[in-house]
């Protein structure tokens, strides 16, 4: 007997499948406020549980109907956005959990953590495992762009075409200026105001 191939799916996987595409055709049209359900939080499992689904389906069956239902009523960008709120809100439920029963890494002493921290961060150095395995001027390029995504304008080593300095040579000669030195306030720059 012939093994299946990794692509072919069984009898019992098609008609999950067909299920499921039903389902999600009756949840569209009965439903459809289940996007903005999802949209304000509401899980997956929580909606099928709303739509009724779990009652008669098995619950793979159920999400992924209301899966399909979500990809039809909602455009690619806002379920990615939505999925990734949910993973990151889900993500932060857990770890408030396992904080305030004490269990997983907050579960560890002192020590514990010490040693789990130092493990793992020569893992990622052996293994060059994220940061570790990029070159300079990939940090570099990786530095840049974190600086961009918190709302810095990083030093891009440029010369002004008016005085043909570079933006550091520019800045420092800026911060040397008798009429750019703040006088007053938290950014005052004292050291130059004594001279």
């Amino acid at each position: 007997m012939e093994e299946p191939s990794s692509t072919s799916i069984s009898p019992k996987e098609a008609a999950a499948i067909i299920v499921a595409t039903r389902l999600s055709e009756r949840i569209i049209e009965e439903h459809p406020g289940i996007a903005i359900d999802y949209q304000a939080g509401r899980t997956v499992k929580q909606i099928a549980e709303q739509c009724g689904l779990l009652n008669d389906n098995q619950v793979g069956v159920a999400r992924t109907a209301v899966r399909m239902a979500l990809k039809a009523l909602l455009s690619t960008e806002e379920l990615d956005e939505t999925s990734k709120e949910h993973i990151r809100n889900n993500g932060y439920r857990a770890a408030t959990t396992h904080y305030q029963c004490g269990t997983g890494f907050f579960g560890l002493d002192d020590e514990a953590k010490k040693r789990r921290a130092a493990n793992s961060l020569a893992t990622q150095v052996r293994e060059k495992i994220g940061i570790h395995g990029l070159s300079d001027s990939e940090k570099a390029e990786a530095h840049r762009r974190g600086s961009v995504a918190r709302g810095f304008v990083p030093w891009t080593g440029r010369r002004d075409p008016e005085t043909g300095l570079e933006e550091l040579e520019y800045a420092l000669k800026l911060f040397t200026d008798p009429e750019f030195i703040h006088r007053e306030g938290k950014l005052r720059n004292t050291q130059m105001l004594k001279k």
